[in-house]
């Protein structure tokens, strides 16, 4: 089936991420922070132009987690969208607004995702669970799981005591929840979130497999602003 494009204005602005190799270098281009970049010719979606993704985690879909950078970037002007799948966008005039590593590209994630609750599965105990490649889920109701078994499939679940796991190469697992858990392959990466009982945010954290004693395939849950990891139903 042929993908459909849709272009629409940017009011004023559009904020979106952008992923790059180890030397800000994306299809050969070279990046620098604080710079703007203009396109001089025809924006095509996958073929000219600036690339970006709205959603942090969709960059994940063209560039690994490990050994790829990360910035915020913003558009100026007409941009163009994908009408289904994921959330990368096209333009024009594209400045690098500031590079961004894994964690704060997970917050920023688990905010875009919240606002985008309506378009995952928001049931309370619902399910997603996707297997191929670059195939992100992603749930919002209570008691819900959110599973990838694809390389670059991020998961995220934003609902109390839900579940998230990433099992394929390069996959992020966020679990924003109140005794939310989550765990990803040993290329991966998880985010967590703490909440008390009032339901009020008190810590999030955010890290590769692999560093800050995050071991692969293993369920965490964040307590007291550190992870732990869960044992038996906990």
């Amino acid at each position: 089936m042929t993908q459909q494009f849709t272009k629409s204005p940017a009011e004023g602005s559009l904020i979106a991420y952008k992923a790059f190799d180890e030397n800000m270098q994306c299809r050969g281009f070279q990046y620098e922070v604080g710079k703007t970049y203009t396109h001089d010719g025809r924006v095509k979606m996958c073929s000219s132009g600036f690339h970006a993704c709205e959603n942090p985690l969709d960059t994940l879909n063209y560039y690994p987690l490990v050994g790829s950078r990360f910035a915020i970037v913003e558009y100026a002007g007409e941009v163009e969208r994908k009408s289904e799948g994921d959330s990368k966008v096209c333009g024009a005039t594209l400045t690098v607004k500031a590079e961004v590593k894994f964690g704060s590209l997970i917050e920023k994630a688990v905010g875009y995702i919240i606002g985008k609750a309506k378009e995952a599965t928001s049931g309370d105990r619902s399910h997603a669970a996707t297997s191929g490649e670059c195939s992100p889920a992603a749930t919002s109701g209570d008691h819900s799981h959110a599973a990838t078994s694809g390389n670059h499939s991020p998961a995220a679940t934003s609902g109390n005591h839900s579940h998230a796991e990433a099992k394929g190469k390069n996959s992020a697992a966020a679990a924003i929840g109140y005794g939310a858990k989550a765990r990803a392959g040993k290329t991966g990466g998880v985010a967590l979130a703490e909440y008390d009982n009032k339901g009020n945010l008190v810590a999030m954290f955010a890290s590769l497999v692999g560093e800050n004693g995050i071991e692969p395939d293993t369920w965490y849950r964040l307590e007291n602003g550190g992870p732990v990891k869960c044992t038996g139903n906990t």
